[in-house]
Order: structure tokens, then C-alpha cells, then sequence
């Protein structure tokens, strides 16, 4: 039992490290975008049990609500960088509360969105978010 969560917790640990070093690489744009056929349940799913126990230590649940059957073109190392963070930073902000993640298609773009019952961004942050995104 203690060999397998040794186990299970290096495994997490390694795909952190390569997620971390995959969002560097995209940073300073020397990441090769390579699509291909994305199951976006199983990323999830497997994000949100890298994250389950961080979650579970302050009460929250994460709730994977994307359909099995969505598979989508994309660069895979890419969308799992852009949904841990999200869903990294929604872990750190939420308390005794749900992390909901659920996704769409509107107007023929595929929309995943990353919802939880934390306490939200301050309008100051809000602001500087918007900045960024702008530039």
C-alpha cells in the first residue's frame, strides 16, 4: 500500500514537473504546437486527480461534468497546461466548496469553462487580468 501511494505520488509529481516545463517552453515560445485528437473528459480527469488531494485537504470537490465523447483538435500539452492552472488556482481559492468543470460548443468554437465557489477576484485583479489579455 505505502509502495503503491509512493507510487501514485511520483507519478503526480513527474507530470507537474513536465506540465511546468511545458507552460516554460510556451512562455518563451519555443513549444512546437502539434495537434491532435484530444479526449477533453480524460485530460480533465486525469488533471483533476493530480489535484484531487490538495482539493479534498480544503474541502472541495472537483466535479469533471464534460462529456466522454468530446474529443477536439488541439495541441494536447497546451490545453493541459491552460486547464491546470485553472484548475490549480481554482484549488488554491476554494474552500469547502466544488470545482466544476464543463465545456460547450457555442457559435462552432469549442468552450471549456472552469467553475468554482471560491470568493472570486478582487475588481483590482479583475483589472490587470483584462490588461494583460489585451496586450
Amino acid at each position: 500500500m505505502i509502495l503503491s501511494e509512493i507510487k501514485n505520488t511520483s507519478e503526480k509529481l513527474h507530470d507537474n514537473a513536465q506540465n511546468i516545463l511545458n507552460w516554460i517552453k510556451y512562455q518563451n515560445n519555443r513549444i512546437n504546437i502539434n495537434k491532435t485528437n484530444v479526449a477533453v473528459s480524460a485530460l480533465a480527469d486525469d488533471i483533476a486527480d493530480m489535484l484531487k488531494e490538495m482539493a479534498g485537504n480544503k474541502g472541495t470537490v472537483i466535479v469533471n461534468s464534460v462529456s466522454d465523447e468530446d474529443i477536439i483538435q488541439t495541441d494536447k500539452n497546451i490545453l493541459s497546461i491552460i486547464l491546470h492552472n485553472l484548475i490549480s488556482n481554482s484549488t488554491k481559492f476554494t474552500s469547502n466548496g466544488t470545482i466544476r468543470i464543463n465545456a460547450t460548443y457555442i457559435d462552432k468554437k469549442y468552450m471549456i469553462v472552469v467553475e468554482d465557489s471560491g470568493k472570486g477576484m478582487a475588481e483590482e485583479q479583475l483589472k490587470r487580468v483584462r490588461q494583460i489579455l489585451s496586450k
